[in-house]
């Protein structure tokens, strides 16, 4: 996984206007539970296909309770249990 996402975010530094690589790198950073930084690479690219707002909209507000729920040191566990519901 450590692999894709370095090439995930390679490809955004390649193609920064290419939103699939923004998306794919968030994808990866997200199951690395590099959360700050996957909810960057959503919101890019929302920002360069904004159609992408609806499909990718819930995903993004979830990986932000997430983070949330760890800034303030609760288990990601718990954060899981509460976006499942």
């Amino acid at each position: 996984m450590l692999r894709a996402c370095e090439d995930a975010l390679a490809a955004t530094e390649r193609m920064p206007e290419w939103a699939t690589a923004w998306r794919r790198a968030a994808e990866s950073l997200a199951e690395l539970r590099k959360l700050a930084p996957a909810v960057q690479c959503y919101e890019e690219a929302i920002a360069l296909e904004p159609e992408l707002a609806d499909e990718l909209g819930e995903t993004v507000d979830k990986l932000r309770l997430r983070l949330m729920f760890a800034d303030k040191g609760l288990p990601d566990d718990l954060a899981l249990e509460v976006v499942e519901r």
